[in-house]
């Protein structure tokens, strides 16, 4: 049964070591729908009103924060897990970690302001997200860069 509600969750696939061989594939899918609904939003803000713009960004908010769970408990955890005992690798992975949970909470502190104050005015709340956009992809550049080749076996 537990197995069955982690796969529901995305958290299943993997082998004893926490290995997942799709994972890698599935962060990269996630990360492409999550920066098109962004420039979705981006496309409808004319129509928008501060009610919709809040609730179009929560709904993001929340898929967003499962995809980062997904990053953190999976991906991350399994480098620093299988990267336990070389010292050297394993302070790069905490060093690139950092800088990945500082763009987390940028990103997620850029969404904040879109549904606080700035919800009102559509120009701030667009620069907000193409913001976001842009921390995004450079997130998604240094995993691919610096940890996505340490993940595969």
């Amino acid at each position: 049964m537990l197995d069955w509600l982690l796969n529901l969750l995305g958290f299943g696939g993997e082998d004893r070591s926490g290995y997942n061989k799709g994972l890698i594939k599935e962060l990269e899918k996630e990360h492409e729908q999550l920066i098109g609904k962004i420039n979705k939003m981006i496309g409808m803000m004319d129509v928008l009103n501060e009610y919709m713009v809040k609730k179009h960004i929560d709904e993001f908010k929340v898929e967003l924060l499962s995809y980062f769970m997904k990053d953190e408990f999976k991906f991350i955890k399994y480098l620093t897990d299988h990267y336990s005992e070389d010292k050297e690798t394993l302070g790069k992975i905490k060093t690139y970690e950092e800088e990945l949970k500082d763009m987390k909470k940028d990103i997620i502190s850029l969404l904040d302001k879109s549904m606080g104050e700035d919800s009102i005015f559509k120009d701030k709340v667009t620069k907000h997200l193409k913001s976001v956009i842009f921390i995004m992809k450079s997130r998604l550049e240094l995993q691919s860069k610096e940890l996505f080749d340490l993940y595969k076996k």
